[in-house]
């Protein structure tokens, strides 16, 4: 799991490298977490043509979605579908909102660090 760190004097609580979160990946941030999954094309009833390799997903905790195409090995592309509310209804917007606060969808590059000092990106 991805989390929100204690900021060090006039830092970010983030690191912006490396690449986006991978299948399976939990980011938490400001006590909101978002899980990541891989809908592989043998596992949806219909693959969309902008999307030869499956569905990448992001999915609030609130079951609010953001749909991306999956690349060939698994992660988000560029090639972006959007927001999709809890009833599966396509939104306009990358906003929602959840107990009366804002949330944004957004590109975040993340970098993970183990105890010992070994970088996962």
């Amino acid at each position: 799991m991805f989390a929100t760190v204690t900021p060090v004097g006039d830092e970010l609580p983030y690191q912006f490298d490396g690449f986006g979160p991978r299948e399976g990946d939990v980011v938490e941030r400001h006590g909101e977490f978002t899980s990541y999954i891989w809908l592989r094309p043998d596992e949806m009833q219909a693959t969309p043509e902008w999307a030869p390799q499956g569905l990448f997903v992001a999915v609030h905790e609130s079951g609010h979605k953001h749909i991306q195409a999956a690349s060939m090995d698994g992660l988000g592309s560029r090639m972006v579908y959007g927001a999709v509310d809890p009833a599966g209804e396509r939104r306009s917007l990358d906003t929602f909102e959840v107990d009366g606060e804002r949330m944004e969808w957004a590109w975040e590059f993340i970098r993970d660090v183990t105890p010992d000092g070994r970088e996962y990106t």
